[in-house]
């Protein structure tokens, strides 16, 4: 099981975490990534749910009770008909700005719990992603 402190990242720290992967990922030259923060609120509620929904969204059972207030979603913009190879990349891309992330809030002081066991098809239906991107794995943050 994942233990948060009760209370919640600041807005200074998400800022950070969100700017640091953002900042990664113009350098790098990426353009599939996107990144969203959510916080505490129907949407973070809403995305809790579809995650663990379905049998995949067991794998994390925990997640219903997290004391985390964040949830980082990161995504790629590919399309289906894309070539293998861009897809790829495209994910790979995504994970590396989901890495940095992860980094900036440890060098925040948060917690985080990378995961991609989880159903991205309910996250995606519940929690549009900006430019139609598709889901590649979901991060609590907190304290």
């Amino acid at each position: 099981m994942r233990k948060y402190a009760k209370g919640e990242a600041t807005h200074e720290q998400v800022a950070y975490v969100e700017l640091c992967a953002r900042a990664f990922a113009t350098r790098a030259g990426f353009t599939a990534p996107r990144l969203q923060v959510v916080g505490a609120g129907p949407e973070f509620d809403a995305v809790v749910r579809a995650a663990t929904s379905g049998l995949v969204g067991k794998v994390n059972p925990w997640l219903p009770f997290t004391q985390a207030r964040h949830i980082i979603l990161c995504g790629a913009v590919y399309r289906d008909v894309d070539e293998r190879g861009t897809v790829e990349r495209a994910i790979k891309e995504a994970a590396m700005v989901m890495q940095v992330a992860i980094l900036a809030a440890t060098e925040q002081g948060l917690g985080t719990c990378w995961m991609a066991g989880i159903n991205h098809e309910r996250v995606e239906m519940s929690y549009a992603m900006p430019d139609g991107a598709k889901l590649i794995a979901i991060s609590t943050l907190g304290m």
